[in-house]
């Protein structure tokens, strides 16, 4: 089976020390993980994967919207509800938290690759996708907020977008 013959190309790699994700950096192409939560940020787990080669990382509402219900959160989400924050403001201030914390454990490659590789993205609201004016005010402020050198603010692909 196709199992099997991928099983033999991976024990090919393992036994030559070539793994696959260094191996696709050398061919240039950057490897991002489509995840993101506190539990990976705080175990090691996001580490380990950037060992592994992974080289950056991209983060949306949906990612956000998934990992607010691990209980990892919910100690914070009390708190900020607590202190009268609105429901967005809440989420913002817990994506920005984490998003910190991947730049910074991103840190290295993005300084081993002149800026190449090692960014964390963070997506505009998409309350914003047609607003230009108003998505280029919310980038800054983000931008402020999570102030590390590796963030990329990713801005919808709309006209108004563009524009932005």
């Amino acid at each position: 089976p196709i199992y099997i013959r991928r099983l033999d190309k991976i024990a090919a790699w393992e036994a030559q020390h070539r793994f696959p994700l260094p191996e696709l950096a050398r061919l240039g192409q950057s490897i991002w993980l489509d995840n993101i939560h506190r539990e990976m940020l705080q175990d090691g787990e996001f580490r380990a994967l950037v060992k592994q080669g992974v080289l950056g990382v991209t983060s949306n509402p949906s990612i956000f919207e998934k990992a607010f219900t691990r209980d990892v959160y919910a100690e914070d989400i009390k708190r900020l509800s607590a202190e009268g924050k609105s429901p967005d403001l809440v989420a913002e201030g817990l994506m920005i938290a984490d998003i910190q914390e991947a730049c910074d454990q991103l840190a290295a490659v993005y300084d081993l690759t002149d800026g190449h590789d090692g960014f964390v993205s963070l997506e505009l609201p998409p309350a914003l996708s047609f607003e230009a004016d108003k998505s280029v005010v919310k980038a800054k402020e983000l931008w402020d907020a999570v102030d590390r050198p590796n963030l990329m603010i990713k801005v919808p692909g709309t006209p108004e977008g563009v524009k932005a």
